[in-house]
């Protein structure tokens, strides 16, 4: 008994063509759900805070710029439009809350 049996090159073919409809399907269905996302917007290097300072005694005013650094717990801080140093929101928190405290003298 003999077996028909269909040549590779179309099994190829047949096969290749599923996989292509079935790609497209699914970057059907991506688009699809990326029009109704909002666009990504790149976070280095955007403004995230700024804190003045304002000496009312002395009269001095300083501007301590926050921006996201490459590391995503880091910020490269710029005071008075210059840059200073790149610092993580621990260092930061301590800088304001020490900048902030109260100076009791005794």
């Amino acid at each position: 008994m003999k077996t028909f049996r269909r040549s590779n090159k179309r099994n190829k073919a047949v096969w290749m063509a599923r996989v292509a409809r079935m790609n497209a399907g699914r970057e059907k269905l991506r688009m699809e759900r990326a029009a109704s996302e909002p666009i990504r917007v790149e976070w280095r290097g955007r403004l995230e805070h700024t804190i003045t300072f304002h000496d009312r005694l002395t009269g001095e005013m300083h501007m301590l710029d926050l921006r996201r650094s490459k590391r995503r717990d880091q910020f490269s801080a710029e005071v008075d439009s210059k840059p200073w140093r790149v610092l993580s929101a621990t260092q930061l928190g301590k800088l304001v809350r020490d900048k902030f405290k109260p100076h009791i003298k005794e």
